[in-house]
């Protein structure tokens, strides 16, 4: 039916919405080999239910497809440019497809998930990269048990055939480097994504149709309606309990209040009302120390935790910081964390040092506070003591920081990245007086003496700012630069240039400006435009089909 098809796309399109690529992948890849499958036993189909309905399949899949794609065109289309800003528009590296695969020695955690230990208690261990929230797809005993009566009768329902070569297929992928198929994690789009063992979601949701189909065949062979009831409870009571007792330990609850508590450390930090970011120094190593010895059993270590401010956490307090976690993110950022990951720790006796070239980075990032369990070389403002099994939280100063916006004199051409981070690093090199552009710019000036800019206005797509040149120069935001971002000198839209690897430049001539950097991405516009549109074009179907009866 009509409806049908449109619900899908609509469910698909919520799949884009998550903002989570690499499952919306997945499941596209599964409906694909359910659509081949289906189109495969179209002749015997077409014998049984007539010519329309068995060829409704021709149509069902793309007119999902279109419309799911449609309709997330809204989030689509900024993704794909944010891919081809990324270090994944090319895939990813080999030395990411062969980690977290699901080995074949862990088929065992079908019927018993807790084999290698449980992360709840810390004693989760393997020989391999083996993460026990995505390594374990348990769907409960009995219906594995279902699952397994179902594959006995796959040649009499060809539903029970596709979603045992799914099931099969998705099992394989998630082996990875383990598997005869990881040949084809090496091929785009699949190349992209991390974690192989992700497949295991397909292979756990193709068992669970199978336990269904399982569960029917059982049900026919028990001719009392009443008694069927009783069983299917029976059944349904038992299968809640087992997967209750094996998870809902995995999800700790902790006190809403003392979580959304603002730190000490963001207390102390907001003191400081001048625009700077900050930077988690370690914070990854004292979570997983925490993680292995401790486990899930108290989650009030994991509320003190947050005193460290790991990366992505800082976005909660309105806290600026150049941190990411490793998802998909702009490969010139991803350039400047791949350097500061360079700062040495000694995770034995929580000690660490700053290096020169890294405090340069750092400087430049507008960094001026540095947060972390470890004692670094650096000026400490402040120390929290905490009744925990880590050393003490303590916020360090960085006093030779640059401003958010500043200005210099002369420009010179670099065109790779990574060169010019090598530069910054060096100590030859005055970022304070030139500025590294990786197109041919003006020149600049010498003598800037008297020159400064002010930030009169900082919102997420808006900065505002005042700046006096004495001689020609260029003001630089060090904000990422992004496609969809514009300048305005004077109400005039100037060119922006890459600045020192990942920044923003802009160049003024002399006297004074109102500067003005605005957030206007065209993805967005057009992707908003097709989802308008397409919302619109359905609305439109329903109504049509509803009065032609075809609903």
């Amino acid at each position: 039916r009509p409806i049908f098809c449109i619900l899908a796309g609509i469910i698909l399109s919520f799949q884009v919405f998550t903002g989570h690529p690499q499952i919306m992948v997945y499941t596209d890849l599964a409906l694909g080999i359910y659509f081949v499958f289906r189109l495969f036993f179209l002749p015997k189909e077409k014998k049984k239910k007539g010519y329309w309905k068995a060829f409704s399949l021709l149509y069902f899949l793309p007119v999902m497809a279109i419309i799911g794609v449609g309709l997330s065109c809204l989030q689509l289309l900024p993704t794909m440019e944010l891919l081809e800003q990324s270090g994944r528009k090319l895939g990813g590296a080999i030395h990411e497809l062969v980690r977290f695969c699901f080995h074949p020695a862990e088929l065992v955690r079908f019927i018993m998930p807790y084999f290698y230990g449980d992360p709840y208690l810390a004693n989760h261990k393997t020989p391999w990269d083996g993460l026990f929230w995505e390594n374990t797809a348990y769907i409960g005993i009995i219906p594995l048990i279902l699952a397994g009566i179902a594959f006995a009768k796959i040649r009499k329902n060809k539903y029970i055939l596709i979603f045992t070569i799914i099931a099969l297929l998705s099992l394989l992928l998630s082996f990875g480097k383990y598997s005869p198929l990881f040949f084809l994690l090496k091929l785009p789009p699949l190349s992209s994504y991390r974690f192989p063992n992700r497949f295991l979601l397909l292979t756990a949701f193709s068992l669970a149709i199978l336990a269904a189909f399982g569960m029917e065949w059982v049900l026919s062979k028990i001719k009392q309606r009443k008694a069927g009831y009783i069983f299917s409870c029976v059944i349904i009571c038992i299968s809640f309990l087992d997967l209750w007792r094996f998870g809902h330990h995995q999800n700790p609850i902790a006190s809403a209040k003392d979580w959304l508590n603002p730190p000490e450390s963001v207390k102390f930090l907001k003191q400081d009302t001048s625009i700077y970011r900050i930077y988690s120094v370690g914070s990854i190593i004292t979570r997983n120390n925490l993680y292995f010895t401790d486990g899930w059993k108290n989650p009030d270590v994991y509320i003190k935790h947050r005193e460290v401010l790991s990366v992505n956490t800082n976005l909660e307090h309105k806290l600026s910081s150049p941190g990411i976690y490793l998802t998909l993110f702009p490969l010139r950022p991803y350039i400047f964390e791949m350097r500061l990951a360079g700062i040495r720790l000694d995770s034995s006796d929580y000690t660490g040092e700053v290096s020169p070239d890294i405090l340069r980075l750092l400087s430049l990032l507008n960094v001026k506070y540095l947060v972390s369990c470890f004692s670094l070389n650096l000026p400490m403002v402040k120390e929290i003591k905490l009744d925990w099994q880590l050393p003490s939280v303590k916020i360090y100063e960085n006093r030779d920081a640059f401003d958010r916006a500043y200005v210099v004199g002369r420009s010179f051409f670099v065109q790779d990245p990574n060169t010019i981070i090598d530069i910054l690093c060096s100590d030859w090199f005055n970022p304070r007086k030139t500025v590294i552009l990786e197109e041919q710019g003006p020149l600049g000036s010498e003598d800037i003496e008297g020159s400064g800019c002010v930030i009169t206005g900082y919102k997420d797509d808006k900065v505002e700012i005042s700046a006096k040149m004495t001689n020609p120069g260029y003001l630089v935001l060090t904000d990422s630069h992004y496609p969809g971002w514009k300048a305005y000198v004077d109400g005039n839209q100037t060119h922006i240039y890459y600045a020192n690897c990942a920044f923003r430049a802009v160049f003024l001539e002399k006297g004074e400006h109102k500067v003005k950097f605005v957030y206007s991405p065209d993805s967005f516009k057009k992707g908003a435009a097709i989802t308008t549109a397409f919302i619109f074009l359905i609305c439109l179907a329903i109504l049509f089909l509803k009065r032609w009866g075809k609903l």
